[in-house]
């Protein structure tokens, strides 16, 4: 079940922009404090691409409605769109980011001809000029961080991916092989969820939204979740993995370079030729909650004049 309620920070936006961004914002104060960075870091640092509409979706349980989140997020410049889920559903790892998509998908289709669905917990560093896909391309799109559930190439598909592949109809000429942000090993598909740059003509999260609402209780699945927590955990970024492969096809894709959606809580642990000694010269990071630490500054691999500048936004709350 899902409903929605829609309200525009400004009516006399230009809806007819090529680019939408859109993320999801939970009601609550963590959420939120990444959401303000993602949003004043777009405003701030997008260059060129600085001005589109940003649309934030907010999942709530269907009791009272988010006003105060939504007031906050307005007051930056961001329109909202409250979706509607089951207490049931809210429980899932990721179900609300799917069926937000989802909706998202469908508020701004025929309205906007790309749709960049970042993660709150992303931040924009520079202009992410490559999110203006050319014209054959239907998705941009970075690698996971590291391996964990994925399949290595080298190593025969097990019985997870193989059920992943059944349910979404892959076949093996739509394999191809990637390499995982901070490991140096190929794997075979593995889409990062918190970025995805694509043509919301195409329904891709639509697509992947009503697939997972029909797969994830399925017994074949549920085993899996009750030998190793993760299963669930990624389960959507699994079945968005299938449903791209199905979707499209690879020579309508585009890898974005590494210097998109950097993990920068996984900068001590990266031994790779690529990692950066600051992230001042990466398009987007993600972060897993740094702002936490009061001594974050001490630690998060910046200058000094991003670091005030983070400092500053958080001073907001």
């Amino acid at each position: 079940m899902s409903s929605m309620r829609s309200k525009k920070s400004n009516p006399d936006h230009d809806d007819s922009d090529r680019l939408t961004f859109v993320t999801v914002v939970h009601p609550n104060s963590y959420s939120e404090k990444n959401a303000t960075l993602l949003i004043r870091s777009i405003r701030e640092f997008a260059g060129r691409l600085a001005s589109p509409r940003i649309l934030s979706m907010i999942p709530f349980d269907g009791g009272n409605e988010p006003t105060q989140t939504r007031a906050r997020l307005e007051e930056l410049g961001s329109d909202t769109l409250c979706c509607e889920l089951g207490p049931e559903e809210l429980e899932f790892p990721f179900i609300a980011e799917a069926r937000c998509a989802s909706e998202a998908e469908k508020a701004v289709s025929g309205n906007t001809e790309v749709l960049a669905w970042l993660l709150p917990n992303t931040i924009v560093l520079n202009e992410p000029i490559d999110f203006m896909l050319g014209e054959e391309m239907e998705l941009a799109y970075r690698p996971v961080h590291h391996r964990l559930l994925g399949s290595a190439v080298d190593e025969p598909l097990d019985f997870f991916w193989t059920s992943i592949y059944n349910v979404c109809g892959v076949g093996e000429e739509q394999v191809f092989a990637m390499v995982p942000h901070v490991e140096e090993r190929e794997i075979r598909p593995y889409f990062n969820a918190g970025i995805l740059v694509y043509r919301p003509a195409t329904r891709l999260l639509s697509r992947c939204d009503d697939l997972f609402e029909s797969v994830y209780l399925k017994p074949e699945f549920m085993r899996f979740y009750e030998t190793d927590s993760r299963y669930r955990i990624f389960m959507h970024q699994a079945v968005l993995t299938g449903v791209i492969l199905k979707t499209i096809r690879r020579a309508n894709m585009l890898e974005l370079p590494d210097t998109y959606n950097y993990p920068v809580h996984l900068h001590d642990e990266d031994s790779t030729p690529g990692r950066p000694d600051l992230v001042d010269n990466l398009i987007t990071v993600r972060h897993e909650g740094f702002h936490r630490n009061p001594d974050w500054a001490s630690r998060f691999p910046a200058g000094n004049g991003l670091k005030r500048w983070i400092a500053g936004v958080l001073s907001t709350f």
